[in-house]
């Protein structure tokens, strides 16, 4: 009796008995015109040209095949690589809209050799917003900026300040003021108002400021969720000037946070500033007095100024 064959031999000599041996045809591997291969569907070019009616080329066939292969695949790796949508979730603990006009302001004295380059820093709540850059606006800035926000509960007051733009130094803070939300706005009404402006001239004795205030409430029953990290919308602006470049910081604090009745401001510390000038000897103590104030009164923040300025 013949000895049984080993199972992997055997399977080795049926694919060999079923291995073609000799030349191969002339249409081996070939796509034959008019023929549609199997498992091919509509989307499968046409074999004969649109315009001419003549047959395609196998080049042409394999051109257009390459295409279809590639449009495909560009549409998948789209699909995959795109964001998820941002879900909108309505503000918590929120009165309402708060839409703030700053229009132009009139300051009594230009600081510095050069036409100042005024900005305005508003403060609503934990957030910051800024208006464009009136290059060369000097005392007469007009900026004509719609900042828009929501106004948290517990506000009724929001924190000023204008800056000159400043190149190589740090932004020279030119005038303050704390400004009480006025009331006729959340009776429907537009206010329109001169406000007094705080500086080295004195309490309201730097100049004024145009601002217009209106107000939206929120619907009732409106939900009311989690908003942090709302990045808040500003309107469109006139083409005053340049685009200021400085960094706006927004807290990450929600808005459902405790929210005071006023914005705390560092106070001046005499010690600080006397360290401040020991360090820096050969350099004026005006221009060390007014980093320091634009540097918010923060030390460290004044002695990083202060350095670059001495580069």
């Amino acid at each position: 009796m013949a000895a049984s064959l080993d199972p992997d031999e055997a399977k080795r000599m049926e694919r060999r008995s079923r291995a073609m041996v000799g030349e191969l045809p002339p249409d081996f591997l070939r796509l034959g015109i008019g023929e549609r291969p199997a498992g091919t569907t509509d989307q499968t070019p046409n074999l004969t040209d649109p315009n001419t009616g003549l047959p395609l080329t196998q080049q042409q066939i394999q051109e257009r095949l390459d295409e279809q292969a590639a449009l495909a695949l560009f549409h998948q790796l789209n699909v995959q690589a795109a964001p998820p949508r941002a879900h909108y979730q309505a503000p918590v603990n929120v009165r309402g809209r708060l839409l703030i006009s700053v229009m132009q302001a009139k300051l009594v004295k230009n600081y510095g050799m050069t036409r100042m380059d005024p900005y305005v820093r508003l403060h609503v709540g934990h957030n910051i917003y800024e208006t464009p850059t009136d290059v060369n606006g000097a005392r007469n800035p007009k900026w004509n900026k719609t900042i828009q926000c929501f106004l948290p509960n517990g506000i009724n007051q929001i924190y000023m300040e204008i800056y000159d733009e400043c190149n190589f130094s740090v932004d020279e803070l030119i005038a303050h003021a704390k400004i009480n939300i006025p009331d006729e706005i959340f009776k429907g009404e537009t206010s329109e108002e001169w406000y007094p402006l705080s500086g080295k001239q004195g309490d309201g004795k730097e100049g004024q400021i145009l601002l217009v205030f209106s107000f939206m409430a929120a619907p009732a029953g409106a939900p009311s969720q989690n908003v942090g990290g709302f990045v808040p919308y500003t309107g469109p602006a006139a083409p005053v000037g340049k685009q200021h470049p400085h960094k706006v910081y927004l807290s990450n604090q929600p808005v459902n946070a405790a929210v005071p009745q006023e914005v705390t401001r560092a106070t001046f510390n005499e010690e600080d500033f006397k360290q401040l000038k020991e360090m820096f000897p050969n350099m004026d103590e005006e221009v060390v007095r007014s980093v320091y104030e634009a540097a918010g009164l923060d030390k460290d923040a004044a002695v990083n100024a202060l350095l670059q300025m001495c580069e």
